[in-house]
């Protein structure tokens, strides 16, 4: 596609399940402005942008999805909402999972593999981790991005 995979703008909800988003010229599913969209063994890769991003009030729950190859597996920022669950943000160019201003997010047993950063936090975020398995990603695993700053584990 010339843009985005799906985009789901104020008022609408989407229910994907065992869908693709691939290889579009920016994200693969962009929510934005108050849309709400639900994703379930969705395979979301190889898109210019963000895999997922959820941004300005969007909200989304992602379940045993793959975010693969983009360049950032899941991008939330600017009231953005995300609960995601045994799903893989894995070999990204920048963050498997980027969490940005004014943004929260809940990863339960997920994984951030082989990414630039594992995870990255930004000013006023939220991130609550469960079961997150950071490995091989080329920033250390034992720091975490947060507002710019290395924090060490």
């Amino acid at each position: 596609n010339r843009w985005y995979g799906f985009l789901i703008r104020k008022g609408g909800t989407c229910r994907l399940t065992d869908t693709a988003a691939i290889e579009n010229h920016r994200d693969g599913m962009l929510v934005q402005t108050g849309g709400t969209t639900h994703l379930e063994r969705c395979h979301v890769e190889r898109n210019r942008m963000a895999g997922v991003a959820v941004v300005t009030k969007g909200q989304a729950t992602i379940a045993d999805s793959v975010c693969n190859n983009n360049v950032n597996g899941l991008y939330v920022s600017a009231l953005g909402t995300v609960d995601a669950k045994t799903s893989d943000f894995d070999n990204n160019r920048g963050s498997g999972i980027s969490v940005n201003t004014d943004a929260s997010a809940t990863a339960r047993d997920c994984n951030a593999r082989g990414n630039l950063h594992g995870i990255t936090s930004g000013p006023g975020s939220e991130l609550r981790t469960s079961g997150l398995t950071l490995a091989l990603n080329q920033e250390s695993d034992k720091k975490v991005h947060v507002d710019g700053r290395h924090i060490e584990e």
